[in-house]
């Protein structure tokens, strides 16, 4: 549902101008009135300010005949004609819009009278109270006015990568020449407001909205809302909360200097536009100019309309104020509970380690803004910055293992369960359920327990099997089954397997649980072997990348993958190896449809990406998509879900990194690896990245050096 905008204005793509920030500070500042276009005129402005324009345009003319015969100058009432026929072509549109409250509050406080939940996003002021910048929800996109001083603005798009802002990008298309400010972007990453000062509007700050066109990757031409949003003072921030179906916006209209009032209102499905011919011209004005909300005309559904608003609104303030009072932390345990409080966790011992947590999470926090400022003042003190690097991943691993023990405290206390005594026998996987070829070999994979080294290199294309074992001094055994195809060897003294999966994570599924079952699984007995063989497990392969940060020909380490594929979900345990925190965050940020099953964020080995990812490697978050076309948002015969996943990907940050690409294997190796008890990650080469769309189909010739540094550092 995209309130407002939806029904305003026919839209009508333009070019815009080509500008840098540098640019927007040399440029010569508008001559838009700064103050009421007609102060000084007396009873004029009063008949423009309350909307009289039929009688002011004619008072106006009047004075200009005269002016003339005298021989003096028209110029001011010039001015008031025109605003005259501005303002009667704005009282034909007037949008029948019902206000539920109203709130008179200081400017320089007036954005805390804002009740935003989280997933909008965050506004905040600067210190002289007269730019306002939106962050979108988890720290992702961040548009700031920016330009000479607060009279001479544009917005600027930033992101936020490792804790810093990127470097700005002006937002295209909106076709106003002026001053803009209050930026606020919906949900969908579509529909946009803002305020403007420009010679187009009424004078002073009046509100604007746009769409985003996907196709053409710009904003579409801007459009006035007109009346009632705008007067002839200050109209500005708008705010639109789809769950609760309010509205906020600001406007200094009738009231002293330092103040100004919030109107909450409902938001039209459709424009209810009044009808200008038939309307009461006093109702009309009373409507169009908000002069005294409490006696507004109001239609019995309008009534019963507020009457229900004010519910929503009372609810909506509670429901702000509870979180705010009782939420120290957000800490995700499942699907089903969140903590927020030391109290809300059963476990002693888990209360004890969220403590610990929350110490180590602060200190992480201090260390990530030390490195900033290292970055910015220090940049040669390279080894310092390296030791900073390094202490910060360390104490990243440590928050995470805090977090799996916290997880594992708290759902066990929770487990009846576990005061029952078990009888432990030793379990035997019948013929069923581990499949044994007669030759004493995995069912798919056609390899023996023998033939697995504790090092493997996972490769999709089982051509490339031989690309890898070119490298090897000596070849022990070569196995071929479907797509799965295996050598053995031997590389520096190391004795490698490297295995072919094929595509898809439902591969992955087949060939980790085989490796696991050659490693331990007794095939003669059919049961667990005493001690546990850990394999360490690197797969070399090709992806997409999804940053202006990742060319094509750049190698992507997955710190983290996030499985569209739904395929952990299906294993017990899954909430224990995977990062819920950002699980949560991502299905916010994505507005995620259930249809599509609930996606899983899978942690890599961080000591082994410590040993493969040197700095020569980016290092990020992976998506792992259940197919190559729609999952990863293209569109060939077939349309989408949702024609904006990939935008919402790119725009994606949390915990100081991005998604940095698209490839399909990645969670589900990590996920199971995890829960076998395997060392495992996964690094790629990009090959094409959908931000530049570029393309590198020649990739199978340099693809060999990633090939060879995996092989040096395993």
């Amino acid at each position: 549902m995209k309130k407002i905008i939806t029904y305003l204005f026919a839209w009508v793509a333009i070019a815009a101008h080509a500008q840098t920030t540098d640019s927007i500070a040399a440029s010569v500042p508008p001559t838009y009135p700064q103050l009421t276009p007609v102060s000084s005129l007396g009873d004029l402005n009063a008949d423009v300010m309350s909307l009289q324009f039929g009688k002011a345009d004619a008072a106006a003319k009047r004075l200009i005949q005269a002016a003339k015969r005298k021989r003096q100058a028209t110029t001011e009432y010039d001015k008031v004609v025109a605003f005259c026929h501005k303002g009667e072509s704005g009282l034909r549109g007037v949008d029948r819009i019902t206000i539920v409250d109203s709130m008179v509050v200081d400017k320089k406080d007036f954005l805390k009278a804002y009740p935003l939940a989280a997933d909008l996003g965050t506004l905040s002021m600067s210190e002289k109270g007269d730019i306002v910048q939106y962050q979108t929800q988890l720290n992702g996109m961040v548009l700031r006015p920016e330009g000479s001083d607060s009279t001479n603005l544009q917005i600027i798009r930033h992101y936020i990568e490792n804790g810093r802002l990127t470097e700005g990008e002006i937002i295209e298309g909106l076709g106003i020449e002026g001053d803009i400010n209050y930026p606020f972007l919906m949900p969908d990453g579509q529909t946009f407001y803002f305020a403007a000062r420009s010679d187009e509007g009424h004078g002073n700050y009046d509100l604007y909205a746009t769409r985003y066109d996907s196709d053409s990757k710009r904003f579409y031409q801007a459009e006035n809302m007109g009346f009632p949003y705008n007067s002839y003072a200050n109209d500005y921030m708008l705010v639109i909360d789809e769950g609760a179906n309010l509205g906020w916006f600001a406007s200094d209209r009738y009231q002293p200097a330092g103040k100004v009032c919030i109107y909450t209102f409902i938001p039209n499905e459709s424009r209810q536009t009044i009808d200008y011919e038939t309307a009461d011209l006093n109702e009309l004005r009373a409507v169009a100019s908000l002069k005294s909300v409490a006696t507004l005309p109001m239609t019995d559904e309008q009534k019963q309309a507020k009457a229900q608003a004010r519910q929503r609104l009372s609810a909506v303030n509670s429901q702000l104020s509870i979180v705010n009072s009782k939420r120290d932390f957000e800490f995700v345990l499942n699907d089903a509970k969140t903590c927020y409080t030391l109290n809300d966790f059963t476990s002693k011992e888990a209360q004890q380690q969220c403590r610990e947590w929350l110490q180590k999470s602060k200190n992480l926090a201090a260390l990530r803004e030390q490195l900033q400022q290292m970055r910015e003042t220090s940049p040669s003190a390279r080894q310092q910055i390296l030791n900073l690097e390094t202490r910060i991943m360390e104490l990243q691993n440590e928050v995470h293992n805090i977090e799996k023990n916290i997880r594992r405290l708290e759902l066990l206390k929770n487990e009846t369960s576990t005061n029952t005594p078990k009888t432990m026998t030793q379990k035997i996987f019948p013929p069923s359920e581990l499949i044994i070829n007669a030759d004493g070999s995995a069912f798919h994979l056609h390899l023996r327990t023998e033939q697995l080294a504790d090092r493997v290199i996972l490769v999709g294309d089982p051509g490339r099997v031989s690309t890898v074992a070119e490298h090897f001094s000596e070849k022990e055994c070569e196995v071929s089954s479907r797509e799965f195809h295996s050598i053995t060897g031997t590389y520096q003294g190391k004795r490698i397997t490297v295995l072919s999966t094929g595509i898809g994570c439902d591969n992955i599924d087949i060939v980790m649980t085989e490796l696991d079952a050659l490693a331990n699984i007794d095939f003669n007995t059919r049961t667990e072997k005493p001690g546990h063989r850990t394999l360490t497990i690197v797969r070399i392969g090709t992806c997409g990348g999804l940053q202006p940060f990742t060319p094509t020909g750049c190698f992507i380490a997955s710190v983290k993958s996030i499985g569209f594929d739904g395929l952990l979900n299906y294993y017990d345990g899954r909430n224990e190896v995977c990062d819920l925190q950002l699980e949560a965050a991502f299905k916010k940020h994505m507005n995620w449809s259930p249809l599509k099953g609930a996606p899983y964020v899978a942690i890599a080995n961080p000591d082994l990406i410590e040993q493969i990812a040197q700095n020569d490697m980016v290092r990020g978050y992976t998506i792992a998509c259940g197919g190559f076309y729609g999952p990863q948002g293209r569109q060939i015969r077939l349309k989408i879900q949702d024609p904006q996943q990939n935008e919402k990907v790119e725009s994606f940050e949390y915990d100081g990194m991005k998604i940095c690409n698209f490839e399909m294997e990645s969670s589900a190796l990590a996920g199971l690896s995890s829960l076998l008890g395997h060392r495992a990650m996964t690094c790629c080469m990009v090959i094409a990245n959908r931000y530049t769309t570029e393309m590198n189909t020649e990739y199978k010739n340099t693809i060999d050096t990633l090939i060879q540094k995996v092989l040096d550092r395993i």
